[in-house]
Order: structure tokens, then sequence, then C-alpha cells
């Protein structure tokens, strides 16, 4: 997914197409800040989706780890 290319769908575009099953998308804990950042946008428009959402890195690594072992069964 581009950020940067003009010509190139980026990842709100892609989430409101509903191109994918499952976003992980794990946020900086930053307390104190209220400026809202691309990964939040991302994780709001997700839901908004209705779309599978990981925010935790040990979740999203059981959750590969699974998919894996279901793949090669």
């Amino acid at each position: 997914v581009s950020e940067k290319r003009k010509d190139a769908p980026n990842i709100a575009q892609l989430i409101r197409e509903r191109r994918f099953d499952l976003v992980v998308n794990v946020p900086k804990h930053r307390p104190g800040t209220k400026v809202t950042t691309d990964g939040r946008v991302i994780r709001d428009l997700t839901v908004q989706q209705g779309i599978e959402l990981v925010t935790e890195i040990d979740v999203a690594q059981l959750t590969l780890q699974k998919l894996t072992d279901r793949k090669r069964s």
C-alpha cells in the first residue's frame, strides 16, 4: 500500500473497498497526546467498515501463528 504515490491506492481507500479481511494496526501509546494520528484514522475506519482489527502485537503474532498452522493442516 503506497503512502507517497498519487496514482496508487492508499490504505483508507482499500479499507473502504473492503479489500482486507483483517487489519493489524498497533498504536504507539503516547499518554496525554490528543493529536489524531494516521493509525487512529486507520483503526476507526477499519471498525466502521466491520473489518476485523488487531491492536496488540502479541495477539497479532498468535493470530499469524494460528493462520499458518491452519494453512499447513
